[in-house]
């Protein structure tokens, strides 16, 4: 009777703590939903902190316009939080075809406008890789292990654990009921630019950082996310 009840109280405590991981894990894959940024590298020369007397243009070159514009618009609104001239390029030059390749003669008359304007430095964001991959995700799984998160009470007594279902080996708890979904997602890396335009040619680059964007699913937060970082690492 010890040994069964014993089985018993370990069964409940095991369907409890069952409850509390697939809440733990669906937490987590709430959380884990989100885009994360990381800073592959960044660097600055000492005339950076020049810019801020600078009239600077903000230029996403990307394909999607309504990233461009959301991407563009939240840039220009962190620079000038931080003391920076800013603007955005959609809003300034709609001429202006940042996916468009240009010939060097397309080059000189975007130097004549930029100067018409009163622009003498630009911030350019550029998307140099799309790392795509597919991942799988598995529903309606009913397998279970308790891991470290339970030590050491779920692993007291030896003949109670040894006697669990989960303790037989292969362990496959109700199996027949998985799902499993299988999608195409991707990385993106970025490299934002900063150039002074009154320097010479050899001297124009004053900042530079690249990230990494991983699986991005919403444009205004990744946007926001992104801009916060790279201007941390400029200003």
């Amino acid at each position: 009777y010890g040994l069964v009840g014993s089985e018993m109280c370990i069964r409940d405590r095991y369907n409890t703590m069952r409850f509390k991981y697939v809440c733990i894990v669906a937490l987590l894959a709430l959380f884990s939903s989100c885009s994360s940024i990381e800073i592959l590298n960044s660097w600055k020369s000492e005339s950076m902190s020049d810019m801020k007397s600078k009239n600077i243009l903000a230029i996403a070159r990307t394909n999607d316009n309504a990233a461009r514009r959301t991407f563009e618009n939240e840039l220009v609104e962190a620079l000038q939080s931080e003391g920076f001239k800013a603007s955005s390029s959609y809003k300034m030059f709609s001429i202006l075809d940042p996916k468009q390749k240009i010939s060097p003669e397309k080059a000189d008359s975007l130097k004549v406008m930029f100067r018409e304007k009163g622009y003498d430095a630009i911030v350019l964001t550029v998307v140099k890789e799309v790392q795509e991959f597919t991942k799988s995700v598995v529903s309606n799984d009913n397998d279970f292990y308790a891991g470290a998160y339970y030590y050491p009470r779920y692993y007291r007594g030896f003949y109670g654990y040894y006697n669990h279902p989960s303790s037989y080996i292969p362990y496959n708890y109700n199996s027949t009921n998985k799902e499993i979904t299988t999608y195409t997602s991707a990385n993106y890396v970025l490299e934002t630019v900063v150039y002074d335009l009154e320097k010479s040619k050899e001297e124009q680059l004053v900042g530079i950082v690249t990230s990494k964007i991983k699986e991005p699913d919403n444009i205004e937060k990744t946007s926001k996310s992104y801009v916060k970082k790279i201007i941390s690492r400029l200003k």
